[in-house]
């Protein structure tokens, strides 16, 4: 294991699965199954805060785009501080896998409202930015 993603049967690192030490040993945990339960909703959904303190409420979390090319969830509609805020959701085990996956860099990610990721950012770590800024 490395950076927390395991070596697919080819010995490449994947990006879109993570191993995770549980109650009975490690076990993977596939991105699409983030993506999973935030399309079914099946998280707490009150006091959400992002990581630069305004509060989130989630409106409607978007169609998921299955497809790829893009964020993973097309046309969300959120609240963040009493203002309604409309764009794309793109959701990550780490803060920092947006740079990693290069969607700084590409314009299909430019209308990401909401960057999801599981884990909390590590200390000091740039705030997601799309290639428009």
């Amino acid at each position: 294991m490395n950076g927390g993603f395991p070596k697919s049967s080819e010995g490449t690192l994947r990006a879109d699965v993570a191993e995770f030490q549980g109650l009975y040993g490690a076990f993977e945990f596939p991105e699409r199954l983030l993506q999973k339960i935030w399309s079914l909703g099946y998280f707490l959904r009150e006091g959400l805060v992002t990581t630069d303190g305004r509060n989130l409420e989630l409106i409607e979390g978007g169609e998921w785009n299955r497809a790829g090319g893009g964020p993973d969830f097309r046309d969300a509609v959120l609240r963040l501080d009493g203002t309604v805020v409309r764009g794309d959701v793109e959701i990550h085990f780490h803060p920092r896998d947006w740079r990693s996956h290069g969607h700084s860099r590409n314009p299909a990610f430019d209308r990401v409202a909401l960057h999801v990721s599981l884990f909390a950012p590590d200390q000091g770590e740039a705030l997601a930015r799309t290639s428009s800024g």
